[in-house]
């Protein structure tokens, strides 16, 4: 799956949708797996189960520039404020 602007991305982050975290500024959730399980226009929410910290958690969407695409099927959201997230799709519904 090849993303190439946030528009797009707003589209393809559905319901069921999992992602895999690649990069974060919490390092205790890269590698973990989340699940979109309610999105808005302005972000998604997402859940990983057994995950009793993380289990649910929003994540907005921020200005267009901090957005960046680094592969295919990966994504980066960089606040500039020290926050960032870097995903990957894994699954789509």
């Amino acid at each position: 799956m090849e993303i190439k602007s946030l528009a797009a991305l707003k589209r393809a982050l559905t319901v069921g949708t999992k992602l895999r975290v690649i990069d974060h500024w919490q390092p205790d959730l890269i590698g973990t797996t989340r699940t979109i399980v309610q999105t808005q226009t302005n972000g998604v929410y997402s859940e990983t189960p057994g995950n009793d910290k993380w289990k649910r958690f929003r994540m907005p969407y921020p200005a267009a520039k901090h957005v960046s695409f680094p592969a295919p099927g990966r994504f980066r959201f960089d606040f500039g404020d020290g926050c960032f997230w870097e995903l990957e799709f894994e699954e789509t519904p």
